[in-house]
């Protein structure tokens, strides 16, 4: 992709949510944890995929109440508005750090399995997932087995996702499986690098 005499580069442009409650294990550092200092972190793909077509924005669908919300997705009220604070009707990555309870991805392939469906029917798909092969430069090492990145159509849909009761059937995979579990909201930008 070119524009004029430069590259179009999609830079990921991301916004912090804050974790307390989502799905952190027992690990209470890891509910209120915040991002410090800079890390480069060498990473693996493991997978680039799609489930369910390419999202390419739309007209979000009508939201149930804010305090059903809450209750269906386990996110605050304040975890919800920073996930509808950006534009509704463009595409949105959801970007996750996540760390395995015991290192081992078993039980969370498990909640994986489970939302497939659903993503695919709210026309989601898995951009990205990698694993972390060492740490390299920062304040302190993030700790994270695994990166990953899934795009939906809009923000309502990752919240009509989050609130869907066959996820929350298998929410308990997701609480079970990571002890740390970071999550990120994130839009495109465009740069131009001059080459």
């Amino acid at each position: 992709m070119s524009s004029g005499f430069g590259t179009r580069v999609v830079v990921l442009v991301s916004t912090l949510l804050g974790v307390q409650g989502v799905g952190c294990g027992d690990n209470p550092e890891a509910r209120t944890a915040g991002l410090e200092g800079q890390w480069l972190v060498p990473s693996t793909t493991l997978g680039e995929g799609s489930i369910g077509s390419e999202p390419t924005g739309s007209a979000p669908e009508e939201l149930p109440a804010m305090e059903s919300l809450v209750q269906a997705t386990g996110l605050s009220e304040e975890q919800i508005e920073r996930v509808l604070d950006g534009p509704e009707d463009e595409p949105v990555f959801i970007v996750e750090l996540l760390r395995f309870t015991d290192g081992d991805r078993s039980t969370y392939a498990l909640y994986e399995a489970g939302i497939a469906p659903v993503l695919q029917e709210r026309g989601a798909r898995f951009v990205w997932r990698g694993s972390y092969d060492g740490f390299v430069l920062g304040a302190g090492e993030p700790g994270f087995d695994e990166q990953t990145v899934t795009e939906y159509p809009n923000r309502p849909a990752y919240l009509l996702t989050l609130s869907d009761p066959r996820v929350a059937a298998v929410s308990s995979f997701r609480a079970d499986g990571l002890a740390t579990h970071w999550i990120y909201t994130a839009g495109e930008a465009e740069i131009d690098l001059g080459f």
